[in-house]
């Protein structure tokens, strides 16, 4: 009976219809790479897990503090490769911190309550999606819009004062679908220091998020389905910033909102789809050392802005049903500026600040691919991109 049924379950998971692997819909047996989903039932299942513990659990990722306090870092690790070459998506649409050296988006600020499923494709896919994706891409698939209105809510308490509150409003109708979804998560946390004698100062990192989320989709006809969208996270915490010093009053914020539109345009065997997203992001870093002393500074204050601008535009044709050809233009802009300020009692104050006139660039790419099933156990993909970049040129 076993046998029987993992048989079963494998080939439902070789039928499954993933969209990350070609960036338009296909069954997984026909992409030849590998590609992991996570559907809604698993999430589902998963109880009061946030983001990262669900995907920690998956085979070939890692993310670091992903069981630890709710606001540490969650640094992704795809089979190995570093944080910034793991593309994080939100249906198909790439999403990149600006105000960061790597770029790399911060899952803290994405809450799982708006998720259908993840496709994990795992492998280089710098072809369709550029070199943030030499690792592989986490595709995030929000939830599916149900015929009718619906009403959703969710509160949950646990241990180490953790509050959960979730609230879903969605919507369809023949041609227009809503949702509007908001989250808010707080935690007393835990005290990571590793002093534990009498005299030391025990102060949990308290750790606060919200997450608004709204979209409105409209299809005038069968062949056109227009969406547009808006994101907005912040999330608070308390942190230590060394294993044998208790910092009390070492905080960081982060604010982020994104809006854009996801277009998709169908006609016979030719598939049209126009991505745009604008990402604003926002972190402070504050130690202002009234509390508790540490070995670096008195008071220190870091503040990193940036601003992205993400356009996508690309096609996919089916020759036959064995061939398909996919071709594409994407564009990408950003800005950050950086102000940080020091004052220490052994080396005096130090101070720093890079402008949005210094900290930007620009990058223009142009991309394709060949998909081919000839034979029923054989799938064949060539592609290629070129980018023109702002400060490394032609590659």
């Amino acid at each position: 009976f076993q046998l029987a049924s993992t048989a079963q379950d494998n080939a439902q998971n070789l039928t499954e219809v993933v969209v990350t692997a070609n960036k338009f819909e296909n069954k997984s047996s026909l992409t030849g790479k590998v590609v992991t989903v996570i559907t809604r039932e698993q999430l589902e299942k998963s109880g009061g897990k946030d983001l990262s513990q669900v995907l920690t659990e998956q085979c070939g990722l890692s993310i670091n503090g992903a069981n630890s306090n709710p606001g540490k870092d969650k640094s992704v690790y795809l089979r190995g490769a570093k944080v910034d070459h793991t593309l994080i998506c939100v249906d198909g649409v790439p999403l990149y911190d600006p105000s960061g050296i790597g770029s790399n988006f911060d899952i803290r600020l994405l809450s799982v309550d708006n998720i259908e499923r993840i496709e994990i494709l795992k492998g280089s896919q710098s072809s369709l999606y550029g070199s943030d994706a030499m690792a592989g891409v986490i595709n995030i698939i929000t939830r599916k819009i149900r015929s009718g209105s619906t009403l959703q809510g969710l509160m949950s308490a646990g241990s180490y004062g953790t509050y959960k509150t979730n609230i879903n409003l969605s919507g369809g109708m023949p041609k227009t679908e809503y949702t509007v979804n908001f989250s808010h998560f707080s935690s007393k946390g835990i005290n990571e220091i590793e002093d534990t004698s009498a005299a030391a100062v025990k102060e949990r990192d308290s750790y606060q998020q919200t997450n608004l989320y709204e979209s409105f989709t409209w299809k005038p006809n069968q062949h056109v389905k227009l969406k547009t969208y808006l994101r907005y996270a912040k999330f608070k915490q308390d942190y230590d910033q060394g294993a044998f010093t208790d910092e009390l009053d070492l905080t960081s914020k982060n604010d982020n909102i994104q809006t854009g539109f996801i277009n998709e345009y169908r006609f016979n065997k030719l598939q049209l789809n126009l991505l745009f997203n604008y990402n604003d992001n926002k972190r402070t870093y504050i130690d202002d050392s009234t509390l508790s002393q540490n070995g670096f500074s008195k008071y220190s204050r870091g503040i990193y802005n940036g601003q992205e601008y993400f356009a996508d535009a690309y096609g996919s044709y089916s020759l036959n049903e064995k061939i398909k050809i996919t071709a594409g233009i994407d564009y990408r802009k950003s800005n950050s500026e950086q102000q940080f300020l020091s004052i220490s009692e052994f080396f005096g104050p130090y101070s720093s600040n890079l402008s949005k006139d210094i900290l930007q660039q620009r990058q223009l790419g142009i991309y394709g691919s060949l998909n081919t099933n000839l034979f029923s156990k054989l799938n064949i993909e060539v592609g290629g991109r070129w980018n023109q970049h702002s400060e490394y040129g032609n590659n």
